[in-house]
């Protein structure tokens, strides 16, 4: 009985390792490569690294079983997370130790359906920013923006709308409005605090998952992909002078 029972689990162990192996490249093939995906494939994108955690069990059960298909099966999808989330654990290098003023730049995203104003005001007083970007941002909380916070904030660029399309920009240093590169989206300005104009872009992602790999036939990459604004921000102007900032 259990011998029966120790071969049983096995044989569970293994189906499962292998189902979720499959699982795994087939999901990762669609995240990196699907021209136009169904909409579950984009949401289910958001929580891409958590389709990873099964392995905290997979792998020890491997080393248990001493299984070789079991080790193959577990080593693809380790693989797999290595390719698309390894980069993201490698420490940036070669960045010199920035000199200047300051600039603490905080994001925010609203949430349209939200018209909490004095709620939502008293959370931006409360980071002490001197840039706020804002996302979602509609009318009612604009305007209580402008009312409430121009002491604060005397430098502002809002663009508010009733989805989620809704952005805004808060300063305490001067603040221009800036043409966006290539045609990328979202909320484009310039700041000039101490000397330099450092751009600005306030972007609402859709998702923020694994970036897509696009094949030609499919067109210019997704508009809100992170890497593809990333790139165009940084082609937009020379490389200048870095300024100390934290963000949240």
């Amino acid at each position: 009985m259990t011998r029966i029972l120790s071969r049983t689990v096995r044989w569970v162990a293994i189906a499962a390792a292998t189902l979720y192996g499959m699982g795994i490249i087939v999901l990762a093939a669609l995240w990196s490569f699907a021209a136009n995906p169904h909409w579950s494939i984009a949401f289910s994108n958001i929580f891409a690294a958590g389709f990873f955690l099964p392995l905290l069990l997979f792998v020890p059960a491997a080393l248990v079983l001493r299984s070789r298909w079991v080790y193959m099966v577990t080593a693809l999808p380790l693989v797999v997370f290595l390719a698309l989330f390894g980069p993201r654990f490698i420490p940036r290098a070669g960045l010199a130790a920035a000199v200047g003023t300051p600039l603490r730049v905080v994001t925010f995203n609203q949430l349209f359906r939200n018209t909490n104003t004095d709620r939502l005001i008293a959370a931006i007083r409360s980071e002490h920013a001197d840039v706020v970007a804002v996302q979602e941002l509609v009318p009612a909380v604009a305007e209580a923006m402008q009312l409430t916070l121009k002491t604060t904030y005397p430098h502002q660029i809002l663009s508010p709308a009733n989805n989620v399309g809704g952005l805004g920009l808060l300063s305490r240093y001067p603040l221009d409005p800036a043409a966006a590169v290539d045609g990328a989206p979202g909320q484009w300005a310039t700041v000039h605090i101490s000397g330099q104009t450092i751009t600005l872009v306030n972007v609402h992602v859709h998702f923020s998952g694994v970036s897509r790999i696009r094949p030609a036939s499919a067109g210019p990459p997704n508009a809100y992909g992170r890497a593809s604004l990333t790139a165009r921000v940084r082609a937009a102007r020379p490389p200048a002078p870095r300024c100390p900032r934290r963000a949240r």
